[in-house]
């Protein structure tokens, strides 16, 4: 009996960035791009929720302000 092979296929999480700043989308879309994960971006709330209907992310970010 040969040993089976399991399929190791791996799924890339897709998270989504919502803030207002595009400067700051840009920088945490790079970060996550570095270690792997695909990205999507809204510059607001509406946007994102949008986003979320049409995309389906594992993950929402929303950055918050004044931490």
């Amino acid at each position: 009996m040969s040993p089976t092979t399991e399929s190791t296929s791996k799924i890339t999480p897709l998270v989504l960035i919502v803030d207002d700043s595009r400067a700051v989308r840009i920088f945490v879309r790079e970060l996550l791009k570095q270690v792997g994960y695909d990205v999507i971006e809204a510059e607001d709330g509406i946007s994102g929720l949008k986003v979320i209907a049409a995309s389906n992310p594992d993950v929402v970010l929303l950055v918050p302000r004044n931490i």
